[in-house]
């Protein structure tokens, strides 16, 4: 009798495994596919569209984070423009916030609101997803590093949004308690697993992680150049931004009085050198943005003195489109398997430069906090390295994370 309920209850478990990865099999179809962005990559309505084109319906955007590398509170300029152009085409968005708190539930606590905070300046309505993206500080107290987390999503849960937990298969297995997870928010995990570090398309469920509570599983790092999601259960449906959206510098105390127009900082004078780029940077604004907001576009001229508004509201007046496809040519040739991907990465150690990916070091370093401006990526053994050229014409590269559990080595801007 012992033997025989074994028996049956063995076949029951394999086909209610069977039928998990059946439903699966069936929910990912083509508008369960999605993308999630980080400010190296672009903001416009015309990249959105991209990406719908192949096959995405919905688009996370980084609002920023806080500890580790990301300081006090790092804020994504371009989380408004990248949530607003998504929606402009027709996706679903949401959200993501990196929190190093390890396991200290009033840092939580501050994080989640930090993140409340960041939804809200960039219009996120209430209702989308906010998912804390914890990938590093976990300390070896399992228990205590899951409370904390359950207070970072507690909080953001009591704000209206919907709260998410987004880690690697092992990150979790390893440091987080994922059943006490689930049986306070349900299926809100939102894993990383990956069948492999090249070209994927589509999600091949015969490399979906074991793990209970999966909302949502991004299955590669290189799905057309960006990491790539299936969404399990509609954690993201409904995501949305409103349609006026207020405009606010993210680093307003950078800007002196004497490049003001008042105390407000609600205006700024060009200066001798600047450009559209300059500015935005400068102010922690999005350069696309900021044009709008003053009636002008990014090819528009500048002249010092001119009187740029950089506080304002925007309507979310772009309508879906149809984009040509066309053939780009860069400016840059790059190298044989380094792929195009332009923004700025700052180490938070000293990382050597090396002539080849991992080979052939210069023992020449880049330092804590120094600036590295990059046009492309490959991956070689055990790290991802950023690619750039030298005044010399030579090129060069940088690691910038660790594979394949993709843990930075420094920030990205």
């Amino acid at each position: 009798m012992i033997k025989k309920n074994k028996y049956i209850l063995g076949l029951l478990s394999f086909f209610g495994s069977l039928l998990v990865i059946l439903s699966f099999y069936g929910a990912a179809s083509a508008n369960t596919l999605g993308f999630d962005v980080a400010s190296y990559q672009d903001s416009t309505p015309t990249y959105m569209q991209s990406l719908k084109d192949k096959g995405g319906s919905f688009v996370l955007a980084k609002l920023g984070g806080s500890g580790g590398g990301e300081g006090t509170h790092y804020k994504n300029p371009k989380a408004s423009a990248q949530l607003a152009s998504a929606s402009s085409v027709g996706m679903e968005i949401g959200s993501y916030f990196w929190g190093q708190f390890g396991s200290s539930q009033s840092d939580a606590i501050k994080m989640a609101n930090m993140a409340i905070d960041d939804a809200q300046r960039v219009g996120l309505k209430t209702g989308s997803v906010i998912a804390l993206d914890y990938e590093q500080g976990a300390t070896s107290d399992k228990e205590a590093n899951t409370q904390a987390i359950i207070s970072f999503m507690e909080t953001i849960q009591k704000a209206n949004y919907k709260a998410v937990l987004y880690s690697g298969a092992s990150y979790l297995k390893n440091y987080i308690n994922v059943e006490e997870i689930g049986s306070t928010f349900g299926a809100r995990i939102w894993v990383a697993s990956y069948k492999t570090m090249s070209l994927q398309t589509a999600p091949d469920f015969r490399y979906f992680p074991s793990m209970n509570y999966v909302g949502m599983w991004q299955y590669g790092s290189n799905v057309y150049g960006v990491d790539g999601n299936v969404d399990l259960t509609n954690l993201m449906k409904s995501g949305d931004v409103k349609n006026d959206v207020k405009v606010t510098p993210t680093a307003p105390k950078t800007v002196v009085s004497a490049e003001t127009i008042d105390n407000s900082n609600k205006y700024y004078v060009v200066q001798s050198g600047d450009s559209w780029w300059k500015i935005a940077n400068k102010l922690g604004l999005e350069m696309n943005q900021l044009a709008k907001l003053n009636g002008l576009t990014i090819n528009s001229v500048i002249h010092p003195s001119q009187k740029l508004l950089i506080k304002g509201t925007l309507k979310n007046d772009a309508k879906p489109t149809t984009v040509k496809k066309t053939t780009v040519t860069t400016a840059v040739s790059l190298p044989s398997g380094v792929r195009v991907q332009s923004g700025y990465f700052i180490p938070n150690q000293r990382l050597m430069v090396w002539k080849n990916a991992g080979s052939n070091p210069t023992d020449i370093y880049y330092y804590k906090g120094e600036v590295i401006k990059y046009v492309g990526y490959i991956r070689n053994g055990g790290y991802n390295y950023v690619a750039y050229k030298t005044s010399a014409g030579n090129w060069r590269y940088v690691a910038d994370r660790r594979m394949p559990s993709r843990v930075a080595l420094g920030t990205f801007r």
